[in-house]
């Protein structure tokens, strides 16, 4: 009985293995597909091939995206460049002093005036507001912070012994203004598209003096030495031109004005055995006003 059945199931075995197996598209093992069951696969509706609904859709898409770059002049929506970001820009100066009071005391003394100093910023400016002709762009709010070195340091020899006298009298301000640029009147003069002019007509500022970093008298052989202090408000205007990269993400720029600032009510108090003596007031303005030519750069982030 054994070697009937096995011998039936060896038999139906490969009976089952010989048949032709049908494909989807109607043909036998080894040939090719029919012709109707072709055309049935042409003519499937396109809710039967999500796949290549799903193609035909990204290309389009691209194909759209495409011709709005090209109709906004070659910049593909979203771009960076078309965003007014806000920039930081970085500058160092230099600015003459009209401390005509305190030098008639530095020349009384032998010992060297203070005309004028090395001046540094940075700045940050809020996205600016196209107005209209010329290319015109107002940029309502900018702010700073900026330093100003003062210093006179002389040494008097008298015989085989010396003494060095050291005025540092250095200022931090913060000061906010606004700024017109003219985007495209400079740069049709200049036959380039790239350079800007721009006026900042009035600015406000509140500067300290050895508040926040030390203005003091030393001198050499003496003990301790004597520190000053005091705060005001200052004014500034300048003018400049600037060169603007095509993406708009470097600029440098030139700028020339005038300052106006003086402490009128300047604190001079001994420390550490100097002259001993109680606070004064000391006699004589620390003018800071004057013209101040400055370079810098600017990046937008």
């Amino acid at each position: 009985m054994m070697p009937k059945v096995l011998i039936m199931l060896v038999l139906f075995t490969m009976a089952f293995l010989d048949a032709p197996v049908l494909a989807q598209d109607g043909s036998k093992n080894g040939e090719p597909p029919r012709e109707g069951a072709v055309r049935k696969a042409q003519n499937t509706p396109d809710e039967d091939r999500p796949e290549e609904k799903k193609l035909e859709a990204n290309s389009t898409g691209h194909e759209e995206a495409s011709g709005n770059a090209q109709a906004d002049g070659g910049k593909p929506d979203g771009d960076a460049s078309d965003k007014k970001r806000g920039p930081i820009s970085a500058w160092v100066g230099y600015s003459d002093y009209a401390m005509n009071d305190f030098n008639r005391k530095l020349s009384g003394e032998n010992n060297k005036t203070i005309d004028g100093g090395i001046n540094v910023g940075i700045e940050f400016e809020l996205k600016g507001i196209k107005v209209g002709a010329f290319g015109l762009e107002f940029s309502p709010f900018q702010i700073g912070v900026e330093y100003l070195e003062a210093s006179s340091k002389t040494t008097h020899t008298n015989g085989g012994a010396s003494t060095t006298v050291d005025w540092e009298l250095p200022v931090i301000g913060f000061y906010f203004w606004p700024e017109v640029r003219f985007r495209e009147l400079l740069g049709e003069c200049m036959d380039d598209k790239g350079w800007d002019l721009r006026l900042r007509p009035i600015g406000v500022g509140y500067y300290t003096l050895g508040k926040l970093m030390d203005a003091e008298l030393d001198i050499s052989g003496a003990p301790g030495r004597l520190e000053v202090e005091d705060e005001t408000m200052g004014i500034m205007s300048q003018i400049g031109i600037k060169y603007v990269n095509r993406d708009e993400t470097f600029e440098v720029f030139v700028e020339g004005g005038y300052r106006w600032l003086e402490f009128t009510s300047v604190l001079r108090e001994p420390k550490g055995g100097f002259a001993p003596g109680s606070p004064t007031a000391m006699p004589e303005d620390l003018d800071y006003s004057g013209f101040i030519i400055k370079a810098g750069v600017c990046v937008r982030f």
